[in-house]
């Protein structure tokens, strides 16, 4: 069996080089590379064709969010994996319809974003448990604002 062919998104060099260290502990899983900004993301991913990418939402020159939705546009196959810090940025609900199949906080335990990894690749969407209320506060919000 291939390996998960993941690429890695994120701004600050210490947290891609532990999410790494984690993904390379898995047999199963190859770091093919990683980007400092949305830009090279989008650079990298059509380069590369990953079949994960773990994407930081908030990034120097292009977020996400647009990163996402141009990658997933050239590429429908890739599945991408939001990462924010805190999950209060508001930015689930534009990751989910920018194309990401996941949206997890960054200080998960590796144990569970190997397990997202791995869900998300067989094509499952899988987001953190600790952003579920704040997502559908911000669905209501949104309902709200349309019903009136």
């Amino acid at each position: 069996m291939s390996p998960i062919r993941i690429l890695i998104a994120d701004d600050y060099q210490p947290f891609r080089q532990s999410v790494r260290r984690v993904c390379e502990l898995e047999a199963e899983f190859e770091v093919i590379g990683e980007a400092k900004n949305g830009h090279e993301a989008v650079e990298l991913a059509h380069r590369l064709q990953p079949d994960v990418i773990l994407m930081d939402i908030e990034m120097p020159i292009m977020n996400g969010i647009e990163a996402t939705r141009l990658i997933v546009a050239q590429n429908p196959e890739t599945r991408v994996i939001a990462l924010t810090a805190t999950g209060q940025d508001g930015g689930a609900i534009n990751m989910l319809k920018a194309g990401a199949y996941g949206y997890m906080i960054k200080r998960t335990r590796d144990s569970n974003l190997v397990q997202v990894i791995r869900a998300v690749h067989r094509g499952e969407a899988m987001i953190d448990s600790h952003v579920t209320a704040q997502m559908l506060d911000e669905l209501r919000r949104i309902s709200k604002q349309k019903v009136i």
